[in-house]
C-alpha cells in the first residue's frame, strides 16, 4: 500500500512538471543548455510557493532555487553568445566552443541553399574568433555567390592576411573572380600569386594560362600550360586550353596534337574531342573532321555547339542533304534550349550563316546580349546613373569600339573612312581597340592618324574601359563588331556614353537594349523587315556598307583584260572559255543555288565556275556534285590564294560575270568584283545578311542586276552570259554586255559606293543629328530616351 501511493505521488510530480514546462516562458528563448537551468530555477521557485517538499526541506528548496539562479546569472554570458554574440566577458575556451558551433551551423545552412543566413552565421563565428581564416575564406565564398563582389574580393584579401597556409587558395579564387568580371589584369596577379605560393598547383598554372590567353599574350599563356604539364603531366585541361593558344598563334599542327593528347588522357571530355573537330579546318581536312566531330556527338548527343561544327563540316564538303537533317535538329535543339532560358549553343555570327528565320536568328542574339550584362551587375556598375553626361557640348566627341583594328576585313574596308574622321575640326573622333598592337601596316596607319586618341585598351578591364570612355565624355560610341568573336559586347552593356550605336559588319540585329540604333539603308534592311531588329535604324542616303577601294589605282578595265590569253594562262583558266566566278567561302553556298549555277553552266557553252580554293576534299565534292547535274568536272575551277588585294583584284577581271549567294551574299568580295568592274548578280532574300548584294549595287544604280527570283536569276544569268560569250566570239554587232560594263566601270568613280569622302560626311551629319534627337528627345529614364527612326539626307 505504501509503494502503491508512493508512486501515485510520483505520477503526479511529473504530471506537474511537465504541465510548468509548457508554462515555461523560456523554452523557445534560449537554446538548449541555458534552457535546463532555467527551467530548474522555475520549477523549484513554483515549488517553493506551492508548498510542496520536492527535494526535501524548505530550506533544501531555497538553496537549490538560490543556486539556479546563480548558475543563470553566470551563463548569461554563455546565452547571449549563443544568439549570436561574442562580448568581452566570454571565456576563451567557450569563445572557440561558441566559434565552432556557428561554423558548423553555417556549413549546414549553405549546403541547403540559403546564402543569407550561411553568412550571418559566419559572421558569427568571426565575432567570437576574428582570426579564423577558414571561416573568413567561406564567407568571401558566400558573398560572391549572392553577387557581393567588392565585399568578397576585400573578405577574400584578408584571408590572405590572416592564414598563410590558405593563401594560395584565396589568391586562386580571387583570380577567379576578377577573370569573371573581366579584370584581367588584377585576375593574372591573383594567379601569380597562387603559382607564388603554390608552385605544384597544376591548375592554378592553367588558369594563369587561359588569363594571358584572353589578354593576347599568347607566348606567356602557352608557357603556363606547359609548366601545368609539367606539374601535373596528366592535367588534361592544360592540353586542351594548350590547343586554343596554339590556333591563336597559327600553329595548326600543335592545336591538333593537344587536342588529340587531351582525348587519349581522357576518351570522354567532349569539349576536346569537338575542339580536335574544329582544329581541322586549316588543313581542310573536312572529311575527317566531319568523323572526329560525329564520334563527339556520341558523348553528347543532345550537343548543339557540336551539331553546328558538324554542320560547318558537312557545308565544306557538299553533303548538302545529310546537312539538312543536322540543321533541322540543330534548330530544334537551339530552339528548346532557349525555351528553358539555356544557352543556344551556338554563336550569333555562325547562326548567320543558317537557313533559319529573322525571328530565330534574333532570339539568339537578344540572349547573348543578356548574357554580356553579366559582366556589370557583378562589378556593381550596373546602375549607370553613376555616370554623368553632358548636355553642354563644345566639341561632340565620338568614339568607335573594335576588336578588329589591324590586319582584319574590317579594317581592310573602313581604314580611309577612320582616317579621314581623324581629321576632323568639329568632331573629335577616337578609338579604343581592344585587340593587341599585330604591327600591320594598317594598324600602324590608323594610329598614326589619332595619335592621342587612339587607345590600346586589350589589357584592360572591361569595367576600366567604360570608366574611361565617360570620363572623357564620350556623347557617341559606336560599335564595329557586335556579336563577333573577342568584340567585348559587355563593354556596351555598361552605357558609359549617352549615344550607343551599331554599325554593322555584323550583319543582323544586336538584340541588346543598349544598342539602341543602328546604321543602315533601305535596302539591306527595309521598313517592313524591321520587326526582326530590336534597334532604331539611321537609314544613310546610299548603301551603308563602307569600302576603302575608292584610294585604289583603276589599272586596266575588264573589258580589256578579259580577252588576254596571256593572263588567262597566268591563271590557270582555259584560254576560249566564258569565265562566271563566286569568290565567297563555300559555307555561303546552299545546294539550291549550287543546282541552280549547274543549270546556267548547261546553258552557256564552253562556260567555267571559278571559284574560291577551299581544300582537296571541297573541290572533290563540288565536282562530283556537279557531274550529278549533267556538268564535267573539269568546268570548276579553284582559284590560286592571292599575295594581296590588289593581285586579286587584278585576275578577277578575267570574269565576265559574277553570281551571288542569296543565303549570305557578297560584302567584302562584291566591292572587290565591282570595283574590278565584274558585273554581280544578285538575288536578296528576306535576311539583312542575304541584302548587301543588292545594297551595293543600289549604290552604284544598277538595279537591271538585282533579281526578282530565282526563276529571274536564271534568266539574267543565261542572258548575260551568252551575251558575254558573244564578245569572246569577236561579234561584232552592238552588245548591251559591253554596255552595261562600261557604265559598271564609270559609275566606281561617279557613284556614292566607292566615294569615301561623300561617306565621311554622312557620317558626321549622322552622329550630329543623333546627339541632337538624345538631346532634346523625351526621356523613358535617367539613361535613355525613345528613339525614332532617322533618315539622313542626301548632300
Amino acid at each position: 500500500r505504501s509503494r502503491s501511493r508512493s508512486r501515485s505521488r510520483s505520477r503526479s510530480r511529473r504530471r506537474m512538471r511537465r504541465r510548468r514546462r509548457e508554462e515555461s516562458p523560456f523554452s523557445s528563448e534560449f537554446p538548449l543548455n541555458c534552457n535546463r537551468t532555467l527551467h530548474m530555477a522555475w520549477l523549484q521557485t513554483a515549488d517553493m510557493h506551492g508548498g510542496r517538499a520536492v527535494h526535501g526541506g524548505r530550506a533544501v528548496r531555497f538553496l537549490n532555487a538560490v543556486t539556479c539562479v546563480a548558475v543563470l546569472c553566470c551563463s548569461l554570458t554563455s546565452c547571449h553568445a549563443v544568439s549570436g554574440e561574442c562580448t568581452g566577458k566570454t571565456k576563451k575556451s567557450t569563445r572557440a566552443s561558441l566559434a565552432r558551433r556557428h561554423f558548423e551551423d553555417a556549413k549546414a545552412v549553405s549546403a541547403r541553399g540559403n546564402g543569407e543566413e550561411a553568412m550571418r552565421l559566419y559572421e558569427a563565428a568571426l565575432a567570437c574568433l576574428p582570426s579564423w581564416g577558414d571561416a573568413r575564406y567561406l564567407l568571401s565564398m558566400e558573398m560572391e555567390r549572392s553577387g557581393r563582389l567588392d565585399q568578397a574580393l576585400e573578405s577574400m584579401a584578408e584571408v590572405t592576411r590572416l592564414d598563410p597556409k590558405l593563401a594560395g587558395d584565396a589568391f586562386f579564387e580571387m583570380g577567379v573572380w576578377h577573370s569573371r568580371a573581366g579584370d584581367y589584369l588584377g585576375s593574372k596577379a591573383s594567379f601569380a600569386e597562387a603559382v607564388r605560393l603554390k608552385p605544384a598547383r597544376a591548375d592554378a598554372w592553367s588558369n594563369l594560362g587561359v588569363v594571358n590567353h584572353h589578354m593576347g599574350r599568347f607566348q606567356e599563356a602557352l608557357a603556363a600550360y606547359l609548366t601545368s604539364i609539367k606539374m601535373q603531366p596528366m592535367y588534361v585541361a592544360s592540353y586542351f586550353n594548350m590547343g586554343k593558344v596554339k590556333q591563336e598563334l597559327g600553329d595548326a599542327v600543335g592545336a591538333v596534337e593537344a587536342f588529340e593528347e587531351a582525348v587519349r588522357i581522357r576518351p570522354t571530355y567532349f569539349e576536346a574531342y569537338a575542339s580536335w573537330g574544329g582544329a581541322m579546318t586549316p588543313f581542310r581536312r573536312w572529311r575527317r573532321a566531319s568523323e572526329i566531330l560525329r564520334e563527339s556527338l556520341k558523348l553528347q548527343p543532345q550537343s548543339a555547339e557540336a551539331l553546328y561544327l558538324l554542320a560547318f563540316a558537312l557545308m565544306h564538303i557538299c553533303h548538302w542533304r545529310e546537312l539538312e537533317g543536322v540543321l533541322k535538329d540543330l534548330r530544334t535543339r537551339v530552339m528548346e534550349r532557349m525555351r528553358r532560358g539555356e544557352s543556344p549553343g551556338v554563336e550569333p555570327y555562325a547562326s548567320l550563316t543558317f537557313p533559319w528565320e529573322p525571328a530565330e536568328l534574333k532570339a539568339i542574339a537578344e540572349y547573348h546580349a543578356r548574357v554580356a550584362e553579366e559582366i556589370p551587375r557583378q562589378t556593381f556598375m550596373m546602375q549607370i546613373k553613376s555616370f554623368r553626361y553632358s548636355k553642354r557640348v563644345k566639341t561632340l566627341r565620338v568614339s568607335f569600339k573594335s576588336y578588329d583594328i589591324g590586319d582584319h576585313q574590317s579594317s581592310y574596308l573602313i581604314s580611309t573612312v577612320l582616317i579621314k574622321l581623324a581629321e576632323s575640326k568639329s568632331i573629335e573622333f577616337s578609338v579604343y581597340c581592344l585587340r593587341p598592337h599585330d604591327r600591320s601596316v594598317l594598324r600602324v596607319q590608323i594610329e598614326d592618324a589619332f595619335q592621342q586618341r587612339f587607345f590600346d585598351v586589350s589589357l584592360q578591364e572591361t569595367s576600366k574601359i567604360a570608366q574611361m570612355i565617360n570620363e572623357r565624355k564620350t556623347h557617341v560610341l559606336v560599335d564595329l563588331d557586335t556579336h563577333f568573336r573577342n568584340s567585348r559586347l559587355s563593354l556596351m552593356a555598361f552605357q558609359s556614353a549617352p549615344v550607343q550605336v551599331i554599325y554593322p559588319f555584323f550583319v543582323g540585329t544586336g538584340g541588346a537594349k543598349y544598342l539602341p540604333i543602328m546604321f543602315s539603308d533601305k535596302v539591306a534592311a527595309p521598313p517592313e523587315f524591321l520587326a526582326s531588329f530590336t534597334e532604331k535604324m539611321v537609314y544613310l542616303p546610299h548603301s551603308y556598307y563602307v569600302t576603302s577601294h575608292g584610294e585604289l589605282p583603276d589599272g586596266n578595265s575588264a573589258l580589256s583584260l578579259q580577252l588576254s590569253r596571256a593572263a588567262r594562262r597566268a591563271n590557270d583558266l582555259p584560254e576560249d572559255a566564258l569565265v562566271i566566278c563566286n569568290f565567297n567561302q563555300v559555307y555561303k553556298i546552299d545546294g539550291n543555288i549550287f543546282a541552280t549555277w549547274m543549270e546556267v553552266l548547261r546553258s552557256v557553252n564552253q562556260s567555267i565556275l571559278w571559284l574560291r580554293r577551299e581544300g582537296d576534299d571541297t573541290h572533290a565534292a563540288m565536282r562530283h556534285y556537279a557531274r550529278r547535274f549533267g556538268v564535267r568536272g573539269e568546268r570548276i575551277q579553284f582559284a590560286r590564294w592571292a599575295e594581296t588585294s590588289a593581285s586579286h583584284i587584278k585576275r578577277i577581271k578575267l570574269s565576265s560575270l559574277s553570281l551571288d549567294t542569296p543565303l549570305y551574299s557578297s560584302m567584302t568580295t562584291g566591292c572587290d568584283l565591282l570595283w574590278a568592274g565584274v558585273p554581280l548578280l544578285t538575288l536578296p532574300s528576306q535576311r539583312m545578311v542575304g541584302r548587301l548584294g543588292a545594297s551595293l549595287l543600289s549604290a552604284l544604280q544598277l538595279p537591271q542586276l538585282i533579281a526578282r527570283d530565282l526563276n529571274d536569276y536564271v534568266e539574267v544569268a543565261v542572258r548575260m552570259t551568252s551575251l558575254a560569250r558573244r564578245r569572246l566570239t569577236a561579234d561584232h554587232r552592238v552588245n548591251p554586255y559591253e554596255e552595261l560594263m562600261r557604265t559598271l566601270w564609270e559609275k566606281r568613280r561617279t557613284a556614292a559606293l566607292f566615294n569615301t569622302t561623300k561617306k565621311v560626311h554622312e557620317f558626321k551629319r549622322s552622329f550630329r543629328l543623333l546627339w541632337e534627337i538624345r538631346r532634346v528627345g523625351k526621356k523613358t529614364d535617367k539613361n535613355s530616351i525613345s528613339w525614332p527612326h532617322v533618315v539622313v539626307a542626301k548632300t
